[in-house]
């Protein structure tokens, strides 16, 4: 909804979101039905102007290609500044800033180690007013994003339990 239509639901946790058949569909996936997502709780959205969409879906490309310089540009247009893109990186992915230029295969993997874990706590102590500093800086729209990102962080890596459960 963000990167094609510029439409955020700004409160997508689990027990916003219904899957359930798709009607009127045949079996394809995994020999039932096609799933339907469906979204509940329509008191948060924002429309995305079609310039932070166009560079939010930059950043994400950026992030996806650990390409620091396309991270750090679109960072800066979208209100973090030049001198806090690896922190805004960082809170994105949940990663740190030498893991998310990492250009490995699997440097935005769902599941972070306990080791980046660890990592994040101590730079979320070490930079707070860094970090309350960006969050200042942020467009409304930009900090509604960050909201919907862990939201569906959480479902995904729900939704990636539920399938190895059912699946594995």
């Amino acid at each position: 909804m963000m990167f094609k239509h510029g439409f955020v639901h700004c409160d997508p946790h689990a027990a916003n979101l219904l899957v359930r058949p798709l009607p009127g569909s045949g079996k394809s996936f995994l020999g039932k039905k096609e799933p339907q997502l469906i979204l509940l709780d329509h008191g948060l959205y924002k429309d995305l102007d079609p310039e932070t969409r166009t560079n939010y879906a930059a950043l994400w490309k950026a992030l996806i290609f650990s390409d620091a310089n396309a991270i750090k540009d679109y960072s800066a247009k979208l209100g973090a500044g030049e001198d806090l893109y690896a922190l805004f990186a960082g809170i994105l992915t949940m990663r740190p800033w030498n893991r998310v230029i990492d250009p490995a295969v699997d440097h935005l993997i769902i599941q972070g180690t306990e080791s980046d874990r660890s990592e994040l706590q101590m730079y979320a102590s070490q930079y707070l007013s860094q970090i309350s500093e960006l969050l200042r800086r942020l467009p409304r729209e930009i900090l509604l994003m960050l909201k919907t990102n862990d939201c569906l962080r959480s479902v995904s890596n729900a939704l990636v339990l539920l399938c190895c459960y059912l699946y594995c």
